[in-house]
């Protein structure tokens, strides 16, 4: 996951846009300490962690929910 939100902060020109990651029942403190430490260098990520059975269609509908 570090290389590519690595490759999409580093490569983008554009600067409207956000990255929203959404965690589905990750385990691994690595994980969590990668996503907060996004969150706290770019005011335009974000990430919300859903405790659910794994459903494509509704964590990217929640994820457009959140969008700004």
């Amino acid at each position: 996951m570090d290389v590519c939100l690595k490759s999409i902060y580093d490569k983008t020109n554009y600067q409207n846009y956000e990255v929203i990651v959404i965690d589905n029942n990750s385990c691994e403190e690595k994980t969590f300490s990668l996503l907060d430490g996004y969150k706290s260098r770019y005011d335009n990520f974000k990430y919300f962690t859903y405790k659910c059975e794994f459903n494509y269609s509704y964590l990217n509908n929640e994820a457009v929910n959140k969008a700004s």
